[in-house]
């Protein structure tokens, strides 16, 4: 668009190729960084509620969890079960936990819950917090993140 503005009808003109490469390459820096700031920001309910999952994670030293203990933990944030699907969705597609494969009963009650892996790359980090030391990539834990 810079190189259209001063013109009368910058829409009349040919966009040629060089140009659309340019607005992609621009378009691939700036994202990330409105991503941030909107993170920043607290733009993004689903961020801050996994953020909160993430502040649990590191108090507990948890190293695996159950989506049932996190919801105990914290249901004065999360009403519902449910409303956890999409923070926990968040962290997995980030890859901060890995969940494991469901197992089925094969008795009556209900199904056990699912149970998730907190990534132990992400975990070492947090050295401030005394649990987590210890843990590396060839924790027992770390076989979902490979």
């Amino acid at each position: 668009m810079a190189l259209f503005a001063d013109m009368r009808a910058p829409w009349e003109s040919v966009i040629v190729s060089g140009t659309v490469d340019n607005a992609i390459r621009v378009g691939e820096h700036l994202i990330p960084n409105a991503k941030a700031a909107f993170a920043e920001m607290g733009a993004d309910e689903v961020v801050e509620q996994a953020k909160t999952i993430l502040r649990w994670i590191e108090h507990e030293g948890a190293r695996h969890f159950t989506k049932r203990e996190l919801h105990q933990a914290l249901r004065s944030r999360f009403k519902r079960v449910e409303a956890l699907d999409a923070p926990l969705c968040l962290l997995l597609t980030h890859w901060y936990i890995g969940k494991r494969p469901e197992l089925t009963s094969g008795g009556p009650g209900r199904k056990p819950s699912p149970t998730f892996d907190v990534n132990p790359l992400w975990a070492s980090q947090n050295t401030h917090n005394p649990q987590n030391t210890g843990m590396g990539p060839n924790s027992e834990d770390s076989e979902y993140f490979e």
